[in-house]
Order: structure tokens, then C-alpha cells, then sequence
């Protein structure tokens, strides 16, 4: 249980970072495409 505990904090800490990158991108996309979160979670 630690073991996935960890992985998961460390996955969650590198979406985090994922997000500040890619903020400015995805607001730029969410503009030309209103269902872009569906689209991330078809790909």
C-alpha cells in the first residue's frame, strides 16, 4: 500500500507541473475546440 501511495503522490505532484505547463496551451485549445477534454480522454 506504501508502494502505490507513493506512485500516486508522485503522479499527482507530475500532473501538477503537467498543468502549469500546459495551462496556457489548453486555454488556447479549449477556444478553437469547446470538447477538448473529451477528445484527451478518446486519445
Amino acid at each position: 500500500m506504501e508502494k502505490r501511495a507513493a506512485i500516486k503522490s508522485q503522479v499527482m505532484a507530475t500532473w501538477e507541473i503537467s498543468n502549469e505547463i500546459f495551462k496556457p496551451f489548453v486555454l488556447n485549445s479549449t477556444r478553437k475546440f469547446p470538447n477538448w477534454k473529451e477528445a484527451f480522454i478518446a486519445v
